[in-house]
């Protein structure tokens, strides 16, 4: 999102399968950064006819999966684009900006959802500090 996370509400849990588990077979998530943009999340595992997905919105538009592709995504942009760059930065003996700082965010997002479960709250950046 190329911005902090500010706002995360989520809920989920062990809704079908209680078997003494502890892993979750469905999550949803609403995040709102700091840029303005705002991803909704859902996801339901072992559930017959859930669906799972994910939506970004902001004032670019919306990204949306639709089979392996989101629509209104550049053909080279995204995940595909990171990997080309990643490899370019090896073979030509760059740093690349994909470091151990760079996968902060996404933690926070993994995180955060964690915290709003678990303590039936919303998560702000306050939270992180």
């Amino acid at each position: 999102m190329k911005s902090p996370l500010v706002k995360l509400s989520a809920t989920g849990g062990v809704l079908h399968y209680k078997d003494g588990r502890d892993t979750r077979d469905y999550s949803a998530l609403v995040a709102d950064f700091a840029n303005g943009v705002r991803l909704n999340y859902a996801f339901s595992c072992f559930t017959q006819g859930a669906r799972s997905g994910w939506l970004i919105a902001g004032d670019n538009g919306v990204l949306a999966p639709e089979g392996v592709r989101a629509t209104g995504a550049k053909e080279d942009a995204g995940e595909t684009q990171m990997y080309r760059e990643f490899f370019e930065d090896v073979r030509a003996r760059r740093q690349s900006p994909l470091n151990p700082e760079y996968a902060l965010e996404p933690a926070k997002i993994a995180y955060a959802v964690e915290m709003a479960i678990t303590g039936n709250k919303i998560v702000t950046a306050k939270d992180f500090a």
